[in-house]
């Protein structure tokens, strides 16, 4: 008989972890149809990336497409900063607020909107990666709302209408990362 019930335990406990592995993938694959897929930037990168930024103590910080929250998480745990994730995918959302929740970061949001309704206007430093299309989009949104000093973060894609406000370029591969003043 025990033998029968272990069975079934480590049976439902397959089925459970078939589910949530399904789960997670439909969030990926919503991602991808929304316009923007999971394509997080590499942790082995992101010390360097802040450390350049040069962020402030206080300053509010903005990850659009913050997918499971490291760049603003790290920013927010190494900097003190204010943050703000904004993603789509509901499961990321939940996943970038657990992960943060453990890690007892009481300065940082986690909000699941469109990217494309977000009002900038409260941001010191916004970070970006996300694919060039949807860069454009908000390009002139953002260059509207931000206030004069703005930091532009732009990692994988420069912005060619910023040219002259490139500050500095990190050129590590795969991705390079843009620097822009407003």
């Amino acid at each position: 008989m025990p033998l029968v019930i272990l069975y079934y335990l480590v049976l439902l406990i397959i089925c459970c972890f078939l589910i949530s592995v399904s789960i997670y993938i439909s969030g990926l694959i919503y991602s991808v149809f929304m316009g923007a897929p999971y394509v997080p930037t590499q942790k082995k990168h992101l010390k360097d990336i802040l450390k350049l930024a040069k962020l402030k103590q206080g300053q509010n910080f903005l990850e659009i497409g913050s997918g499971d929250g490291r760049v603003v998480s790290e920013a927010v745990h190494t900097y003190k900063v204010n943050g703000k994730g904004i993603e789509i995918n509901p499961i990321l959302v939940t996943q970038a607020r657990l992960i943060a929740a453990l890690r007892k970061l009481d300065t940082i949001e986690f909000v699941r909107q469109d990217i494309r309704k977000m009002d900038f206007k409260a941001y010191d430093v916004i970070y970006i990666f996300l694919l060039p299309g949807i860069i454009e989009t908000l390009r002139e949104r953002i260059e509207k709302d931000c206030k004069k000093g703005t930091l532009i973060i732009c990692h994988g894609f420069q912005i060619k209408a910023w040219e002259k406000k490139l500050e500095q370029k990190r050129e590590i591969k795969p991705f390079y990362t843009y620097y822009y003043r407003l």
